[in-house]
């Protein structure tokens, strides 16, 4: 079927208000109701347009505040309202069949939208209720368990909680929207003879049971016109309204008779609607923003959002020239930061409860600290975030959280940590309002005081109703509380581009609209509300279903497209896991009936810059700090950071800027070579100058265990070395050194001879070279020499696996210009430096290399000078020499201006 579409002329609204100024002299006493306060302010604008004289203008409200207005009641919140119903839940139920506050807050919510369903429907409780408890009795004919008898009591239950709940709010003039509802149905009459109000009630297209029911007394007694608008074209006609509108109209008299339909005249226009698939959330708000940067002007230009959740990225994507931006529709508050650090606060309370030890685990003892709102507004506490890190603390004890912030940090925020006990978890919440007190946040005083409000609000509700409430029961109670609020927005609501949700466009004409989330499941959203009524019950009642809210979205997408006359509809297509990625039905809809319009996959441009390389140039300042360095120290794994990446080694050596201190929840790579080293060293510094015996070995193979668990704790800071990671890397850490010990009682039988000479022998020698004008002082930290039947052996431990090839020395060039041989250049750095400490030594037979724990079966891994597969593994005093002009060239070229410090990409 093909649908015409054609281009308004003078809005709904504008006909709407003509047609009331020419039949009421004035305004005084008449009185609009709208869907929705943005439609309000735009009758206001069409009204002060068409007046051509001086007068009052009209009242212009909600139907939810007209109902307010005849019951004479106010709306209760919904935690008040929770705990109202809790107190009658009490009454009603049998000691032996309650549940707990937290147990109850998890349905409740769900019982109470099916009681003002109820309400607002003017569905009979009694017959409802009936049927469900009917229902529920045949289902467990013969209970087997104690759930299922709960449940049945429940059902059993559910009018006397209605009907105690009902009369408890009535008494206490707070009541829920249904119930609201309801009794201004029944107070109507009482009203409308205190009050000479004639009332407008524009473009109401679906009505709820008693909006029907106040519409049609008022129309009876011709105290108020009713205004929908029909489209003349007979399909879109056809289309958009009968669903509803001729519904009304063949059921009621009254609105046969008192309504005054709108229709709208239309000629023949073309009209552009085009749509859009883009990759992920992200990349659809950009274009959205393009579209919109693309328009000379905003004015009538509406951006309706389908999925509300997504404001704040359509919020970022706006460009900076697009200045008058109105907001109809809240941003949630669980989105502010101030919301994630309270949340945050409360899971570090509750994993205090949950330990037998008060210990705080650092990851959320750190998520509270390094949040940017805390940050922000207490800067100090970064040295604490430092100290943390450093010390590689995972648990802290509770008591002892105050010394870890120094005496400067104010008392509201050191209260925040302090033991919340089991029976006065609002202590909690007070102290959080004394912290939101102390701070002096400019940008965030609307949300801090917003924050306050509720959190006054659920402490006199829980004082008011609750003798005590546990900590997890209130952060679920807070949770649900912050998540469904909203922060309004204050903007000039006629001027420039109009960001809205769907409800919010209704009755409104625009020339332009985008819309955005334009995906199946999302528009329409096909999730199911929870309700304890089922899905035939409720068409027998003709309470609404997902079906009746699938029909009303439908009903305000064309109605917002048959009013606009450029429509662009973008949707995600970037499929996932769960099977997203599927345009909403509505546009297969569109696609198939209108042939005209476009549809494009935009595919959104990479901006892929290639960067350069870091470079740092060499200036006369830099080559003082570079030789005050060589002069005062410099290490071979300072050298190997220069070959690996000379901008590694400036900002280490040169700026001295440390890679961020992380806490270890297991031992990481290097702490486990640190405890390697210092294991080893430990267990064989008894030996030191003495030939090793089989005997010697065995006694250190007994006390491996012992020895390496007392290292990890010194090490690793921490007692948590028995479970998890760290007791996998605790075995690791001893049969590494098991097998180097029995590896050396084989050679020890085999006939060898070991002599230790020393363990983690500091190193220090000044080298004058020729082309350099100060000597350079090399210092570094040997982890072994030894004698092995008469050679000597310079030896260095990895934990990691190196292979032959590492060590090959062939091509001395290759030692400062790849990283691969970095290892050979190392220990022969160590050997010239223990050669120049120990001179006696030159003329003995000397090797250096390395013994790679996870290559073990290879033995002592020796520098090879060796040309291809020649072995050559002797050191000699020239080859030293030679080694160390290399060595003068790669500090040359590290001082050299005409190179500085370059970047070097893997």
């Amino acid at each position: 079927m093909l649908i015409n579409f054609y281009e308004p002329m003078p809005s709904f609204l504008s006909k709407v208000a003509n047609k009331v100024l020419a039949k009421h002299q004035g305004l005084a006493n008449v009185c609009f109701v709208l869907p929705n306060h943005r439609g309000g302010i735009y009758v206001k604008n069409e009204l002060i347009q068409l007046m051509k004289h001086t007068g009052f203008l009209p009242k212009i409200i909600t139907f939810d505040y007209l109902v307010e207005e005849i019951s004479g009641l106010t709306k209760i919140s919904e935690i008040a309202l929770l705990f109202e119903f809790y107190k009658v839940y009490q009454k009603v139920t049998s000691e032996k069949d309650r549940e707990s506050f937290e147990s109850l807050s998890n349905w409740a919510p769900t019982l109470l939208n099916d009681y003002n369903e109820i309400d607002i429907e003017l569905v009979s409780q009694k017959d409802i209720f009936r049927d469900l408890k009917r229902i529920n009795e045949i289902q467990n004919w013969e209970p087997q368990t104690e759930l299922s008898n709960k449940y049945l009591t429940f059902f059993q239950n559910i009018d006397a909680y209605y009907t105690a709940l009902s009369q408890n709010l009535i008494n206490n003039g707070r009541v829920n929207q249904g119930l609201m509802f309801k009794i201004a149905l029944e107070n109507l009459d009482s009203y409308i003879s205190k009050t000479n109000t004639h009332f407008i009630f524009v473009g109401f297209n679906y009505l709820r049971k008693t909006e029907e029911k106040i519409i049609e007394k008022l129309l009876k007694i011709n105290r108020a016109e009713n205004y929908w608008y029909r489209y003349s074209e007979s399909k879109l006609n056809n289309i958009i309204n009968n669903t509803y509108l001729d519904q009304y109209l063949n059921k009621w008299a009254e609105f046969k008779e008192h309504n005054t339909i709108i229709k709208a005249e239309y000629k023949p226009t073309p009209k552009k609607i085009q749509l859009y698939a883009l990759p992920q959330q992200v990349s659809m708000m950009k274009y959205a923003a393009e579209l919109l940067s693309s328009q000379n002007s905003l004015e009538n230009t509406a951006w309706i959002l389908a999925d509300q959740k997504t404001l704040p990225v359509a919020l970022n994507s706006i460009p900076d020239e697009i200045h008058d931006i109105n907001i109809t529709m809240g941003l949630s508050l669980k989105y502010q930061p101030v919301s994630q650090v309270i949340k945050d606060l409360f899971k570090l309370h509750l994993s205090y409860q949950n330990k037998e030890k008060k210990e705080v685990y650092y990851k959320d003892f750190l998520r509270v600290l390094e949040h940017p709102f805390i940050l922000k507004n207490l800067p100090e506490i970064q040295k604490t975030v430092i100290s943390i890190r450093q010390n590689n603390n995972r648990y802290f004890d509770i008591n002892n959280i105050k010394k870890l912030f120094g005496k400067n940090m104010p008392k509201a925020f050191l209260d925040l940590f302090l033991l919340v006990e089991a029976n006065k978890s609002l202590s909690l919440l007070e102290r959080i309002n004394e912290f939101i007190y102390s701070l002096q946040d400019k940008n965030a005083v609307e949300i801090l005081q917003k924050h306050l409000q509720l959190n006054l609000q659920l402490i006199q509700s829980v004082e008011d109703n609750l003798k005590e409430i546990n900590l997890s029961s209130l952060f679920k109670i807070y949770s649900n509380l912050i998540d469904n609020e909203l922060i309004n927005f204050i903007g000039e609501p006629l001027k420039g581009l109009q960001i809205m949700g769907f409800l919010e466009s209704q009755n409104i004409d625009f020339e332009r609209v985008i819309i955005t989330s334009m995906n199946e499941g999302i528009f329409p959203n096909t999730s199911k509300k929870a309700s304890f009524i089922p899905f035939d019950i409720r068409k027998t009642y003709a309470l609404k279903t997902h079906h009746e809210e699938t029909k009303m979205t439908n009903l305000l997408f064309l109605d917002l497209l048959s009013k606009s006359k450029e429509i662009h509809l973008l949707y995600n297509n970037q499929v996932d896991v769960m099977g997203g990625g599927e345009m909403s039905r509505f546009l297969q809809q569109l696609l198939w009936a209108l042939p005209n319009v476009e549809h494009h996959e935009v595919s959104v441009p990479v901006n892929y810059q290639k960067t350069e390389p870091i470079s740092i140039p060499i200036t006369p300042k830099l080559i003082r700090e570079l030789k005050d360095l060589l002069q005062e120290k410099i290490s071979p794994s300072a050298l190997i950071s220069y070959i690996y990446n000379p901008i590694a080694f400036y900002q280490q050596y040169v700026l001295k800027l440390d890679e961020r201190e992380e806490i270890e929840e297991s031992a990481a790579d290097n702490t486990l070579g640190s405890i390697l080293h210092e294991s080893l060293e430990r267990l064989y510094t008894p030996f030191v100058g003495k030939h090793l015996e089989v005997n010697h070995l065995e006694g250190i193979l007994t006390n491996i265990r012992n020895m390496v668990v007392d290292t990890f704790v010194k090490i690793y800071k921490s007692k948590q070395i028995h479970t998890g990671k760290n007791k996998l890397i605790l075995e690791i850490i001893i049969q590494f050194i098991r097998r180097f010990v029995q590896k050396e009682i084989a050679e020890l039988k085999a006939g060898h001879q070991i002599k230790i000479l020393a363990l983690e022998e500091q190193v220090e020698t000044k080298v004058s070279f020729k082309k350099l004008d100060i000597p350079v002082n090399f210092k570094g930290i040997i982890d072994r020499i030894d004698l092995y039947d008469n050679q000597l052996r310079i030896i260095d431990y990895k934990s990691g696996k190196v292979e032959r090839s590492q060590l090959k020395a062939s091509d001395l060039d290759k030692l400062i210009t790849d990283y691969k041989y970095s290892k050979a250049l190392q220990v022969l750095l160590y050997a010239y430096m223990y050669t120049q400490k120990h001179p006696e030594v030159i003329g003995l037979p000397i090797l250096a290399g390395i013994y790679s724990f996870k290559n073990l079966n290879a033995g002592l891994l020796p520098v090879n000078f060796g040309e291809g597969r020649q072995k050559d593994y002797t050191i000699t005093s020239e080859r030293l020499g030679m080694f160390m002009e290399y060595i003068e060239a790669l500090i040359l070229e590290i001082l050299d201006p005409k190179i500085g410090f370059v970047e070097k990409e893997y």
